[in-house]
C-alpha cells in the first residue's frame, strides 16, 4: 500500500505535552550514551514531528537536525528554535548539516512504502560509522494482547524483532541491541552503520594471483597441472592469459573425458599425473585441499604442490 505525498502535509501528533514521554526519551538518550557511545556531537532526527525526540540531545549540548513532512509539526519543532527541513528521507534528499554521527527516528519506519530509499538516504547522510536508534510500535505486544486497534491504514508495515534486525541488517547496519521499551510498547534497535566490504581489495587480489600463476607457468617449462576443474577452477582459469597448462586433473569421474569452458583443456584422472612430465600442481579445489595433498603423497609426487588462498599462492 502505498500513501499519497500530500498524506503527512497536514499530519499532527503533538508529543512534547507529555512528562512520562519526555522522561522515557531522556532515559532513552542516557542509556545509549553510556551504554554505546558518547562520541555523538551531530544528530539526525529522522521524521522529528514536533521536535520531542530532539530535546535530550540538545539539552546535553549535541547539535540536533531534523527532516519533517508535516507543516503543522515542522512548525512546532522550528518555533522551539530546532532546525527542520521539510520532506520524507529518500534516496535524493541532501541535509544541510551532513553528515551526522547519529541517526534517530522513532515511530517513522512502520510509514515508509519504499525502505530501501528510507535506508539509502538515512546512509547517505550520515558518517562512515554512523549509530542509529529506532524505534518502533511492537508488533508482538499487539499479538500478544490482541489488539486489533493497533492496526492503522497509515501504518504499512509492522515489526517484531526479527523484522526489525532483519530490515537493519538488510541495509546495511550492524544490529547491537533490540529491546522494548516504554511499557513494552515499542520495540527499539540500536544500530551501527556497517563497513562496505573491501571489494578493490578482492580485485587486486585477483590480479596478484593470476600474475603469480602465470610466473609460476613460465618458470616450470616441465610443466605445471591444475588439480580441480569445478566452478574455483574454471574461474581461475578463465582468468588467465596464459595457455600453457600442461594438464588438468580432477577426482570427479563427471568431469574426467570432459573439456574446461574458455580453456577447452581436456580433463583427466589424477593418475595421469604419473605418466606425464609435471614438476608442479595446483590445487584449485581449496575444499579439499589436506585430501589431494595426501592423494599426491601417497601417488608420490615429485614436483612442487600449491595452495589457493588470502596470501595468493602458498607452496606446500
Amino acid at each position: 500500500m502505498r500513501l499519497g505525498d500530500d498524506y503527512y502535509d497536514d499530519y499532527h501528533m503533538t508529543q512534547t505535552f507529555s512528562p512520562k514521554l519526555r522522561q522515557y526519551l531522556d532515559e532513552l538518550v542516557s542509556h545509549f550514551l553510556v551504554t554505546h557511545t558518547d562520541e555523538i556531537y551531530s544528530v539526525l532526527d529522522v521524521g522529528c514531528g514536533d521536535g520531542v525526540f530532539m530535546m535530550p540531545w540538545r539539552d546535553r549540548g549535541i547539535s540536533v537536525q531534523g527532516i519533517e513532512p508535516s507543516d503543522r509539526s515542522r512548525a512546532i519543532a522550528q518555533q522551539q528554535g530546532f532546525t527542520v527541513q521539510a520532506g520524507y528521507m529518500t534516496p535524493h534528499t541532501t541535509m544541510s548539516s551532513a553528515p551526522f554521527d547519529l541517526f534517530i527516528t522513532r515511530q517513522v519506519l512502520e510509514h515508509v512504502d519504499d525502505i530501501h530509499g528510507f535506508f539509502h538516504g538515512i546512509r547517505a547522510n550520515t558518517t562512515s560509522e554512523a549509530w542509529g536508534i529506532i524505534e518502533v510500535p511492537r508488533l508482538e505486544k499487539a499479538h500478544q494482547d490482541l489488539r486489533f486497534y493497533d492496526f492503522f491504514p497509515d501504518h504499512v508495515n509492522y515489526f517484531s524483532f526479527d523484522t526489525l534486525r532483519s530490515v537493519c541488517e538488510t541495509h546495511g547496519f550492524e544490529v547491537h541491541e533490540l529491546r522494548a521499551g516504554m511499557d513494552d510498547e515499542y520495540n527499539i534497535a540500536i544500530v551501527r552503520k556497517r563497513t562496505p566490504r573491501p571489494w578493490q581489495e578482492m580485485h587486486r587480489h585477483r590480479k596478484d594471483l593470476v600474475r603469480d600463476l602465470e610466473d609460476l607457468i613460465d618458470s616450470h617449462p616441465a610443466g605445471v597441472a591444475i588439480w580441480g576443474a569445478g566452478a574455483k577452477g574454471l574461474s581461475i582459469m578463465s582468468a588467465m592469459h596464459s595457455t600453457n597448462i600442461a594438464m588438468v586433473v580432477d577426482s570427479d569421474p563427471n568431469k574426467i573425458g570432459r573439456y574446461t569452458t574458455v580453456s577447452e583443456l581436456l580433463v583427466q584422472d589424477p593418475a595421469a599425473l604419473a605418466t606425464g612430465d609435471i614438476s608442479a600442481v595446483v590445487i584449485t579445489a581449496v575444499a579439499y585441499q589436506d585430501k589431494i595433498v595426501a592423494k599426491l603423497r601417497d601417488m608420490c609426487f615429485p614436483g612442487r604442490i600449491y595452495f589457493i588462498g588470502a596470501q595468493g599462492l602458498i607452496p606446500q
